[in-house]
């Protein structure tokens, strides 16, 4: 698993409640020593706030079956166990924009 993954999450108690692609924000460089991994939910109830949520169109890379926005506004944590596959992987332009999204979410 590395930064920019696309993972099925599943945890209750939080968006991923039932099995949810969630996009890796957490450093590559710390995930394999860890129990545990911070992601971004996905959803493809677009609300078109751009530059709020970035947006994934489906492709054969990011294994996405819908357009979909990744929610940088529910950024969690979760414990290993709860993560399954890696269904693909989001392209370096669309992580840029995650990036832009969380400082400007999170005022850094």
């Amino acid at each position: 698993m590395t930064r920019g993954d696309i993972i099925l999450v599943r945890e209750s108690g939080s968006p991923a409640a039932k099995p949810r692609p969630c996009v890796v924000v957490q450093r590559t460089s710390v995930l394999a020593a860890s129990s545990k991994v911070t992601a971004c939910p996905l959803t493809s109830m677009l609300r078109g706030a751009e530059g709020q949520r970035p947006l994934v169109v489906p492709s054969e890379a990011n294994g996405l079956l819908e357009p979909s926005e990744i929610q940088v506004d529910w950024i969690y944590t979760f414990s290993i166990e709860r993560v399954g596959a890696t269904i693909g992987r989001i392209d370096g332009g669309t992580m840029r924009q995650v990036d832009v999204a969380l400082r400007r979410w999170l005022e850094l």
